[in-house]
C-alpha cells in the first residue's frame, strides 16, 4: 500500500495495480514506478500479488517461463477461468478493503493494469461498477502464444461494459506480444466511449 506520509492522511483518489506476469508479481520494479509517480499527485495505490504470485505462488507456477504460464494456466480453459474469477473477486476486495480500512474515497477508486494484468482489468473492469475508470497498458485480447479462453474469461465481452466509466488504454505498435493487427486493434473497436486510446513507438 503507497500513501502520502502526512500523519491522518486519507486518500480522495486510490488506485488498485495488477502486475503482468513477471516473476516478481507486485513487487515488480515497473509497479513501484508508477506507484511513485501516483504518489507525486497525491494519489494512493495498492498493489496485489495474483494468485500463484508473490506471496500467493504455488506449484502451479515454478519458473514463470512464458511456455510454463501457458502450458500450465493461460491455455488452460477451465483453470485460467477459475483464476480469472478469482482476480475478480480479488479486486472487489481489495475495492472494500481501501473504503472500510483506509478511508478512500468510495466514487474515485481506479484500476491500472498492465500486461496480462491489463487483460484481467478489462474483465474487472467490466464486471464491478463500482471502479470510477480503467487504465489497460500493454494489454489487449489474448497474447502471441494463447490458443482459447472460455467466454466468461474473454476480455472482448468484458470491454464495452467499463463505459459510461472511462477507459485510457496505451499499446506498443511493435508489440509481438500483444499484436496490434489481432490482439488489440479488434478489442480497441468494441470498447465504447468515453475511452482514450493511445499507441506508442516501441514493443512490449
Amino acid at each position: 500500500y503507497f500513501r502520502p506520509k502526512d500523519t491522518g492522511w486519507r486518500p480522495d483518489r486510490a488506485v488498485i495495480l495488477l502486475h503482468g506476469g513477471s516473476a516478481k508479481g507486485k513487487d515488480a520494479q515497473y509497479i513501484k514506478v508508477i506507484a511513485e509517480r501516483l504518489l507525486l499527485e497525491r494519489i494512493a495505490s495498492i498493489a496485489i500479488d495474483l494468485q500463484y504470485w508473490g506471496e500467493r505462488k504455488t506449484d502451479l507456477l515454478t519458473t514463470f517461463a512464458e511456455q510454463e504460464k501457458h502450458d500450465r494456466l493461460y491455455n488452460q480453459p477451465s483453470v485460467y477461468l477459475t483464476w480469472v474469477e478469482q482476480t475478480v473477486k480479488d479486486v472487489g476486495r481489495t475495492i472494500d478493503f481501501l473504503v472500510q480500512k483506509k478511508g478512500a474515497n468510495p466514487k474515485k477508486i481506479f484500476l491500472i493494469g498492465i500486461s496480462r494484468g491489463a487483460i484481467l482489468g478489462t474483465i474487472a473492469g467490466g464486471a464491478d461498477k463500482r471502479l470510477s475508470g480503467v487504465v489497460l497498458l500493454y494489454g489487449g485480447h489474448f497474447d502471441a502464444l494463447e490458443k482459447t479462453h472460455f467466454a466468461a474469461a474473454c476480455p472482448a465481452n468484458y470491454v464495452g461494459r467499463i463505459s459510461p466509466r472511462p477507459l485510457f488504454m496505451i499499446n506498443g505498435e511493435e508489440d509481438t506480444d500483444m499484436i496490434k493487427e489481432t490482439s488489440v486493434a479488434p478489442l480497441r473497436r468494441i470498447a465504447k466511449q468515453p475511452k482514450n486510446l493511445i499507441w506508442v513507438k516501441g514493443g512490449h
